[in-house]
């Protein structure tokens, strides 16, 4: 019987946990860019406005420093990461072409210089 109990208080306690670390207000949970952090993201944001008791206003600056910082706009959507997913887009179809197109495109010295710049930076 002891373990039905401390298996209920393990349940009881774990949702007052829930219950606590449920500090973000609501207004910002709506928000997409909140929407799009990751877990880890959000339980650091979670900590930082129960250590410094931030309000509504505070957690909405707070969320849009941070989604600013990380790269995310407003839609939720990403800025950062275009340049290396076009960099592998064009690698791998670089490897795809035949010897001859590769050939004519080196000697093609402005579209060669630029691939290789987007390589070198990143």
């Amino acid at each position: 019987m002891t373990g039905i109990l401390e298996g209920v208080h393990s349940v009881a306690n774990a949702e007052n946990v829930a219950k606590e670390q449920d500090v973000v207000s609501s207004k910002v949970k709506q928000e997409k860019q909140w929407q799009v952090f990751s877990p880890e993201a959000q339980d650091s944001f979670r900590y930082l406005v129960k250590a410094n008791g931030y309000n509504n206003s505070q957690q909405m600056d707070l969320l849009r420093n941070t989604a600013a910082a990380k790269g995310i706009a407003k839609n939720g959507t990403s800025t950062r990461g275009k340049v290396g997913i076009t960099k592998a887009v064009v690698k791998q179809a670089w490897k795809t072409l035949s010897k001859n197109v590769k050939s004519k495109i080196k000697s093609q010295s402005a579209l060669w210089f630029a691939v290789k710049t987007v390589d070198h930076f990143t």
